[in-house]
Formats: structure tokens, sequence, C-alpha cells
């Protein structure tokens, strides 16, 4: 296990094995709860490349996709991500994505698209007024965009 961290940590490890590495070591429970999310959101922060962050992207969330169906924090951090690629990035990263979530079983995809309208729905509660939905900040508008692509690359359009 403290091979796999150091793996998951080391700035020469290729960001495929460093997601996988990390997505290993949170499945089997050796991470603090937010871990994973603070990792997830180190590696697509804007000083990486596009290229750098499908491929750990690829790797964390490669084989299983019920991880996203039940973790809120990595689904909203992995939507922000996607929001905020340009077009050229976005473009790069599309392949990756696609094979990525195409892997998903269908029920897992359709979870992962469950979740995302419950995360929606719960955005349009918040904007009536309902500030217990528990999403204060979250734009529908801006989210229309991912939500449709990942409606896409899970395969439920």
């Amino acid at each position: 296990w403290d091979r796999l961290g150091v793996i998951a940590r080391a700035d020469r490890t290729h960001p495929l094995l460093a997601g996988r590495a990390l997505r290993i070591l949170h499945a089997a429970g050796r991470l603090d709860p937010t871990h994973a999310a603070t990792s997830l959101a180190a590696a697509l922060s804007r000083g990486a490349r596009a290229t750098d962050q499908s491929a750990w992207v690829e790797g964390f969330l490669a084989g299983e996709g019920l991880l996203l169906a039940f973790d809120d924090t990595l689904l909203r951090i992995l939507d922000a991500w996607v929001v905020r690629l340009d077009d050229d990035a976005f473009m790069a990263t599309l392949p990756v994505l696609r094979r990525t979530f195409g892997s998903y079983a269908v029920p897992e995809r359709r979870a992962v698209a469950d979740q995302v309208r419950r995360l929606r729905a719960c955005a349009t509660q918040v904007q009536a007024g309902d500030p217990s939905a528990g999403l204060a900040g979250f734009d529908p508008e801006l989210a229309a965009g991912p939500e449709a692509t990942m409606t896409f690359l899970l395969g439920l359009s």
C-alpha cells in the first residue's frame, strides 16, 4: 500500500498510473475520505496540461462508474473541470473521456446520469430559494453544457 501511495504522489509518475494508484488506494479504504477529492482537484488544476488531466481521470475512473454515482464531491469536481475546458482542450480530452465512460456497464452509466440529474434538481431547488438543497452557488445554465456532454459520454442521449 505504501508503494502505491508513492506512485500516486510522485511527480515523475505518468498521470494515468498516478490516477489508477490513487483509485486503488481509495477503493481499499486506505485514504482519508477527502484525500481522493483533493487529489482529483489537484490533478485537474489549471496548471496541468489537458492531456495529463484526462489521463489522470482515465486512470482514476477506469473500470467502475459507481464511484461517481455515490460521491457528489468527485462528480462536482469532474463537472467543474469539464466546464472550464476550452474548445481545443475539450476536443483533445473527449476520446479519453468517451473511452472511460464507454467502458462502464449500462446500469453504471445510468446511475451516473441519474446522479447528474439529481444534482441538477438540487440546483433548481437552490434557485427556487430552498437552501437545504445544499448546492449554493451552483449555476444550472453553466451546468447545462456539461450535463449534455455527460449524457453523450454515458451513451444516454
